[in-house]
């Protein structure tokens, strides 16, 4: 998300991984946890509290679970970085 000017203001990752029917239904019932995706994200302007959850299925229901920070590697915050890759990605959506 950007903000009025057009810098970026928050960011996030999201992933998806669907489990296959069969997956679902063989956890209903039990207490096995099935990974469905993962969700990173922060503001900018406070990139030192960002959050990290894990999305998962237990006993064939979506759950969210808050998960200890993994580790950041180099420079922290990459403002630069992010604003350059919201611009390629709008360029790209832009062109579809």
């Amino acid at each position: 998300m950007t903000d009025k000017s057009g810098q970026c203001k928050n960011f996030a990752i999201y992933t998806d991984c669907r489990p296959t029917p069969d997956t679902v239904r063989a956890s209903f019932g039990s207490a096995e946890q099935i990974p469905t995706g993962a969700l990173f994200s922060c503001d900018t302007e406070h990139p030192m509290e960002w959050t990290a959850k894990d999305c998962l299925l237990q006993g064939g229901m979506p759950k969210d679970s808050t998960q200890s920070q993994p580790a950041v590697r180099g420079q922290w915050p990459r403002t630069d970085d992010l604003n350059r890759l919201k611009t390629n990605l709008q360029r790209v959506y832009s062109s579809l």
